[in-house]
């Protein structure tokens, strides 16, 4: 697998939503941006510029080991089809979301840290199912 660039970073401002929205919007003059896909399944908002994001979560981080409700790495892959088999190779604690090109994988680094990988949507993925 090959990471392409970053995707986003995620936070988590459960109870402090208005607060952090402030502060992101306000005062580092990002701009609240279009939510789409899973993200938008989940409670919060994405604030930027452009690329890369912020992804503020807004509710509790609880859920499975790789659950991205809490603070998280996403990173863009070349082909998430051969970034899936490495993971899978590596960890069982493994959560999958999507189809074909859109498949995200959520898990877990050394240290207990949510990594997520996507396909970067600037590349076309070889043997995408």
């Amino acid at each position: 697998m090959r990471i392409t660039r970053l995707n986003h970073v995620g936070i988590n401002a459960t109870g402090h939503e208005q607060a952090v929205r402030e502060f992101y919007l306000s005062f580092l003059g990002m701009h609240d941006m279009e939510r789409n896909a899973v993200a938008a399944r989940v409670k919060g908002f994405w604030a930027g510029t452009d690329w890369p994001i912020v992804h503020v979560v807004t509710e509790p981080a609880e859920g499975g080991p790789a659950m991205a409700l809490g603070p998280h790495l996403s990173l863009f892959v070349d082909n998430i089809d051969e970034a899936i088999r490495e993971v899978q190779a590596r960890t069982t604690e493994v959560l999958l979301t999507g189809e074909g090109p859109t498949r995200i994988v959520w898990f877990r680094d050394p240290a207990g840290n949510t990594v997520e990988l996507q396909q970067d949507p600037q590349l076309p993925c070889a043997g995408t199912r």
